[in-house]
């Protein structure tokens, strides 16, 4: 595994230049970066951007939708399958290779399997897109009670149910592991360890439980940074994927109140700190 220089996570604003965003990572020690938007601007800006990452020993971690798509009514969702039909190949000349998409935990009008129909059916039509591509799909589920508060329907909320889920749209469509979020879902190491195949994870993210607040009380916007409390069994997650074989990405997202601060930090400065703090924990001393 590496672990990934996700800007927006970390509280700092999109490079300018795919150099600048290559230079930080590198001067700190990061295996890999997200896509920015402007590296798939055109077919020159994507080869560019492949050579200037190649050069650099960096490996691509994701690159976002143009779109919300799972959450989109019909008609926004076909509108949004053209620009992803216009920038899939864009991506994938750039070298990044994946792509993620939360899923809602709950629903007023749609009962758990009409949801889960309906998610099936569009990931089938995105997977159409990406697939000629070689682009995996990532979901991400989001686990505290938070979401699922007030709504008639729960959804799927925890690893093995986003598995089934992933399982339904095909081989393309893999898992996010946010250990957060199958941490407040209730989930356990024994999950992680029964995966059947760990190389159905596209990206993991870390963040740490707040201290003092019970977990089904925890917000999914407030967050700690990684292993801060140890409320989040993070060495014992990240001990199992190493095992396993794990290879791809893992970026530290903590939210608020640590990435307020970092906003008003150079992102020298924020990339230091969380290299401190993630690099430890992905690659522990023997």
């Amino acid at each position: 595994m590496f672990i990934n220089l996700n800007w927006s996570t970390m509280g700092i604003a999109e490079p300018a230049t795919i150099e600048a965003l290559a230079d930080l990572a590198v001067r700190h020690g990061y295996g890999g970066v997200d896509l920015p938007r402007h590296a798939y601007a055109s077919s020159e800006a994507a080869d560019h951007a492949r050579a200037v990452i190649e050069k650099a020993g960096l490996r691509w971690g994701l690159f976002r939708l143009p779109g919300s798509f799972l959450d989109s009514d019909e008609a926004k969702f076909a509108a949004e399958m053209e620009q992803l039909a216009a920038v899939a190949p864009l991506v994938a000349r750039a070298g990044c290779r994946a792509t993620y998409q939360h899923v809602w935990p709950a629903s007023d009008t749609l009962d758990y399997a009409a949801n889960a129909a309906a998610h099936v059916s569009k990931l089938h039509r995105m997977m159409a897109v990406l697939d000629p591509h070689g682009i995996r799909m990532g979901l991400e589920f989001i686990g505290g009670t938070e979401k699922r508060r007030g709504h008639r329907h729960e959804f799927a909320y925890t690893l093995p149910q986003i598995l089934a889920l992933a399982n339904a749209a095909g081989p393309g469509v893999g898992l996010i592991i946010d250990a957060y979020h199958w941490w407040t879902s209730g989930g356990t190491l024994d999950e992680v360890r029964q995966l059947p195949d760990i190389g159905r994870i596209i990206n993991v993210h870390l963040s740490d439980g707040v201290a003092g607040v019970p977990r089904d009380e925890q917000l999914d916007l407030v967050r700690a940074m990684p292993a801060s409390t140890g409320l989040v069994d993070i060495p014992g997650l990240l001990s199992i994927l190493r095992d396993r074989g794990y290879d791809g990405p893992v970026i530290c997202e903590p939210f608020d109140p640590a990435r307020k601060q970092f906003t008003a930090m150079p992102p020298d400065a924020v990339a230091g700190e969380v290299m401190r703090v993630m690099g430890p924990l992905v690659f522990p001393a023997a």
